[in-house]
């Protein structure tokens, strides 16, 4: 996908001259599989241990990150107690 069509990312965010942060979702278009903000916006925390037992994966980039660093094959990490704007979580709904 483009990242400018489907992700917020530094560089669309910055044009806007509104580098505010979080946006709500759906501003942008889905992805391929029809699921808005997979990248971009916010990284999303994973379960899967990221160099020790108190670090968390994260995916996805965030609205202050460029968009190199959005694919979901990126993967960094955060301590799992502490705060951070760019950082959130997905809920899904059964069916």
């Amino acid at each position: 996908n483009d990242y400018d069509e489907v992700a917020w990312v530094y560089e669309n965010d910055i044009t806007l001259g509104e580098s505010t942060g979080t946006k709500r979702v759906g501003k942008k278009k889905p992805n391929e599989l029809g699921i808005y903000d997979m990248t971009g916006n916010v990284f999303e925390w994973t379960n899967s241990i990221y160099l020790s037992d108190e670090n968390r994966g994260i995916r996805g980039g965030s609205w202050a990150n460029s968009g190199e660093i959005i694919p979901v094959t990126y993967r960094g990490g955060g301590v799992k107690s502490s705060y951070n704007e760019r950082i959130g979580f997905r809920l899904v709904r059964p069916y």
